[in-house]
């Protein structure tokens, strides 16, 4: 049986508590109780095990010690029992005396995951079906003072049901994700299942607050320049409070705000559904600005919502939390704001995020959901996962449209940390498209109303990868501004923006005559080849691995589906491969220039191909890994790539708001996770990244290995072997990743967003944090072990002011810091490596304005930019170096005029392979924790060292890593608990280890 729950609870729920964590906001009633956690048994008449609410099926297996780890080896593809019949969660109760004495119950579920069957007391309630769909059941009648039996039957993931339920694209396998067997009855693949967030009964006399909704409106004329606290416009903030009466029932609607504005209403509330609409004014002496992070302060300012029926002794409360920001979603001149006043539709000359007059440097990375298995979820390693994006320089994520909708862990750290979210709708690949039905417009309307008084939130847009048109702004945007109109909608990422339906100043809905419109489809050339018709620069990439064949030409390809139509219906050519593409994914259809698209006679109808994306938003290119057969690559073909060491950086191009611009909202390279990562997954005999589970591991990184260090044996087994490979495999997406970003921030862009931030497994993946759980598969730091790509993030490549130096001599400082300037001493050095000396090659002054992208360019010896810089290879035989830079490495840097280092950057300028290093011996001494519970640490060499790199099975992470040290200066630096989270030191101090390059080459 199950005890009463606290009453101290009610208490926090009126101040909002439980709406933070992993729970969400519940429905606001008379009473509440909950059923999460204990109490729970799982059963198939065959094995009786304890459940956990919330939680999943596989993972209630794994504690009950009937199933090994899941990600152990290839344990995912052996669904020996989660598929082995129906599965059903059962838990007895007795009622709360306080929900008793209610004159009406509902049971909620916040979330059920895959199709279930529910009953209460013998009696069949009815089913769900949508993972993101918050579920509420009359239990008139049904509910006892005591023994309350309720069931939740999971069916086999083939029940005809789950072909029109909704839940994570991702599930069951992405490129990043682990690949199950398990497929529902129409082939979308599958994974876990389980009641994965909250249950509750909720008890209510008159009426319940089923959502409260505040959306915030800036009503102070169009900034131009930085908004200042007290200077701003007024604020309105229109409060939308959704009610359910039991009968029709009068009384009085308050809200009242923690900046003194409140408002009463007398109301008459009809018999069922219904929604009023409260509205308060903040002025500028009453509430200061949210910013993102680094831009201001992210202040926060509670509200509560309350009704007391006529009659009733009590109110019925709810609270949420709102900040005050103006977000717009540039795509003209606005310079000039006059010039876009009133215009109808999206500009074409930019795509760039303002915030409260600021033009801002958009940089961050997209976020996968932490998990395939809910019941291992952690709201402090969702948080932890925040913070460190914030500690790397990111100021903004983009949520991608195959996952879920985050736990209110996720958003309210985003709200605290200040990190902007550019919001995808979970509609992707993989037969995830969107319906016209009750279900999916319930749940779009339950997310919206659960998310909308999160400031964090920039913008919603249709979609992961669709293009935008038909029922993804016919209904789903529709939807959503009839729920939210005080946001940028967007009609997918990426997308060229709207035809009409916004205004094109504020990028805010307009009503327009025309409608919401996207922007009208790219036609691509079409030719033939043979009996194949060809759309040139068009894809069709669903996401998922599709098998290859050589080919010549477009032609050849063609001759190769047609040889293999059992399996071909269809063929896109690119870089000498033909990928054989299924009917099913002959719909998903991307333009993506240099591939071809090659469709035999009889198949079709061809669709049409959405625009180019340049100049507003890109996506890609992406850096495969290639080299060993594995299922994202069947063929294992060798694939290198260029180095780009030192990066070629763009032509010098005007730069800042004033001139066109892009923004790339996905952009990668693949990378591994730490031997601490990826050893534990693995028997030691497979330890290698060769080894045949590391088929199954997503991507091979062979590539990035042999890229960089032509030398390295890839198929080596071993823990030294091992070792080494993951090091070089990391270090090479460190490196490709850095050129890229460089380059990017090289010409005019104002938003980098890399594909993609964190790990939802240990795998060949993009991310630049690795797999965020713990207490499950060994190994794991919560939160996610920072990888090399994150720390030169922190460093370098994500810091407001950027110092870089190309290959052909030219060095760049850009000044991203949207509120002030920058002044300081630009200097450039050259580190010989043989004797660790570094010789200044150019030093002088700098001064620039507040960003976004506030360019000035230098050469690195001092000549002439805008002429052109003298030959590199000149140039370092000038300086004693060798012209084909094998023994130095370029340094630049930028201080202040106190001699603080505002920015420094390295590169290294030939192969990693091909550098001439001495040997060197490193000692590490971990010192006394500091009174903020950091850790000090001395590294010190005898001769230089590249990309020292510092890795511990300890929870934290290091202040800077990835370094380059001489024997003349020791580096000091400090591990930083995750989360405040106590260092383990005796962990830390036996399990601390350093790599360095001249130790693998």
């Amino acid at each position: 049986m199950r005890s009463a729950f606290a009453a101290v609870v009610l208490a926090c729920l009126a101040a909002g508590a439980l709406g933070s964590g992993l729970v969400d906001n519940p429905i606001a009633g008379d009473a509440l109780q909950y059923l999460d956690r204990d109490a729970w048994a799982v059963s198939n008449g065959q094995h009786t095990i304890e459940g956990f609410v919330p939680g999943d099926l596989i993972t209630d297996l794994q504690r009950a010690g009937l199933i090994g780890d899941p990600l152990y080896e290839t344990n995912f593809l052996q669904p020996v029992l989660w598929e082995q019949g129906n599965w059903t969660y059962s838990t007895t109760f007795d009622l709360d005396q306080d929900v008793a004495a209610s004159g009406n119950q509902w049971l909620v579920f916040d979330g059920i995951k895959m199709v279930s069957d529910i009953t209460l007391n013998g009696r069949y309630l009815g089913y769900t079906a949508d993972q993101f769909l918050r579920y509420t059941f009359s239990t008139a009648g049904l509910l006892k003072p005591t023994g309350n039996v309720l069931t939740v039957t999971f069916p086999l993931v083939t029940d005809v049901r789950n072909n029109e339920g909704r839940f994570m694209a991702c599930t069951g396998g992405w490129d990043w994700a682990p690949y199950s067997n398990t497929k529902t009855a129409n082939g979308m693949t599958t994974f876990s299942k389980g009641i994965w967030k909250s249950v509750y009964v909720v008890g209510f006399n008159y009426a319940a607050l089923t959502h409260v909704v505040p959306l915030v409106y800036y009503r102070g004329p169009y900034p131009t320049a930085p908004l200042v606290d007290g200077q701003q416009g007024p604020f309105e903030v229109k409060v939308r409070v959704h009610v359910f009466a039991a009968s029709a029932v009068s009384g009085t609607m308050a809200l009242s705000t923690s900046w003194n504005s409140s408002t009463t209403q007398q109301i008459s509330l009809p018999a069922g559904e219904s929604n009023v609409t409260l509205v308060v004014s903040a002025s500028p002496d009453e509430v200061n600005l949210w910013w993102p992070a680094r831009m201001g302060n992210q202040n926060l300012y509670p509200l509560q919502v309350w009704f007391t029926a006529s009659g009733a002794a009590t109110p019925v409360a709810a609270s949420r939390r709102v900040g005050f920001r103006v977000f717009t979603l540039v795509t003209g001149n606005d310079t000039d704001p006059t010039t876009l006043a009133g215009k109808d539709g999206s500009d074409s000359f930019t795509m760039r995020f303002k915030v409260n007059g600021a033009d801002m440097y958009s940089r961050g990375g997209n976020m996968i959901p932490m998990e395939e298995l809910e019941g291992r979820v952690s709201a402090e390693a969702h948080r932890i996962l925040v913070q460190s994006a914030v500690d790397a320089g990111m100021n903004t994520f983009r949520l991608w449209g195959g996952g879920i909708y985050p736990f209110d862990a996720w958003y309210d750290a985003c709200d605290e940390l200040g990190v902007l979210i550019y919001h995808d709708v979970m509609y992707a690949q993989g037969g995830h498209v969107p319906q016209q039905t009750p279900m999916q417009d319930a749940e779009l309307r339950h997310q919206i109303r659960r998310l909308s008084h999160h400031p964090s939130i920039a913008l919603f847009d249709g979609c992961n990868e669709c293009d935008g048109h038909g029922i993804y702004t016919t209904f789903v945007m529709t939807t959503i501004l009839q729920e939210d109109n005080s946001r940028p909608p967007w009609p997918a990422c990426p997308s060229s923006g709207w035809s009409s339906g916004v205004d094109r100043l504020w990028s805010l809905a307009n009503n327009s005559t025309l409608g919401l419109q996207p922007k009208a489809t790219h036609t691509t050339v079409s030719a033939q080849a043979g009996s194949c018709t060809l759309q040139i620069d068009a894809d069709y990439d669903t996401g998922f691995p599709s098998p290859s064949v050589p080919a010549a030409d477009p032609g050849a390809c063609c001759d190769a589906c047609q040889a293999n139509s059992a399996k071909c219906y269809m063929a896109v050519f690119y870089s000498g491969l033909c990928y054989f593409k299924s009917k099913a994914e002959a719909s998903k259809v991307s333009y993506e220039p240099g591939r071809v698209a090659v469709w035999p006679a009889g198949t079709g109808p061809i669709p049409p191909v959405p625009p180019p994306t340049y100049p507003l938003e890109t996506h890609g290119p992406y850096q495969h890994g290639t080299g060993f057969p594995a299922v994202n690559d069947p063929d294992g073909k060798l694939v290198l790539f260029d180095s780009n060491q030192p990066p070629a950086l763009h032509d010098i191009v005007p730069t800042g708001p004033q001139w066109p611009g892009t923004y790339a909202s996905e952009f990668g390279g693949v990378a591994i996770s730490s031997f601490e990562s990826m050893a534990p997954t693995l028997l030691p005999e497979h330890w290698g990244i060769n080894s045949p589970p590391m088929s199954q591991r997503n991507y091979p990184v062979n590539n990035f290995v042999l890229t960089y260090v032509p030398q390295a044996n890839c198929s080596a087994i071993g823990e030294a072997a091992f070792k080494q490979q993951l090091y070089l495999a990391m270090l090479g997406q460190a490196l490709e990743m850095k050129s890229d970003i460089e380059t990017r921030r090289s010409y005019n862009s104002f938003g980098t967003v890399v594909w993609q931030f964190n790990e939802i497994w240990p795998t060949g993946g993009w991310g630049s944090i690795e797999y965020g759980t713990v207490g499950y598969t060994p190994g794991q730091v919560i939160g996610g072990r920072w990888k090399p790509l994150q720390y030169l993030m922190a460093r370098t490549l994500f810091k407001d002011v950027l110092v870089t130096c190309g290959n052909d001599g030219r060095c760049l400082v850009r000044n991203d810091d949207a509120i002030n300037a920058v002044n300081g001493t630009l200097t450039v050095s050259l580190l010989h490596l043989a004797n660790g000396n570094m010789s200044t090659t150019f030093k002088t002054s700098v001064s620039l304005p507040r960003g976004a992208a506030s360019t000035a360019w230098y050469c690195a010896d001092g000549s002439n930019a805008v002429t052109g810089c003298t030959a590199f290879g000149t140039f370092l035989s000038a300086n004693g170096c060798n012209p084909a830079g094998t023994d130095c490495v370029l340094f630049s840097s930028l201080r202040d005029g106190s001699g603080n280092v505002i920015v420094e950057n390295s590169a290294v300028l030939n192969l990693l392979g091909n550098l001439t290093l001495p040997a060197a011996h490193l000692s590490v001494q971990v010192g006394t924790p500091n009174s903020d519970g950091s850790v000090p640490i001395t590294v010190s060499s005898d001769a230089t060292a590249l990309f020292v790199t510092l890795t511990t099975q300890a929870t934290g992470r290091f202040s800077d890593n990835v370094f380059h040290l001489t024997s003349a200066t020791p580096n000091q630096i400090t591990f930083i608990p995750f989360g405040g989270i106590p260092v383990d030191i005796g962990l830390l101090t036996t399990t601390i280890r350093f790599e360095h390059l001249q130790q693998y080459i």
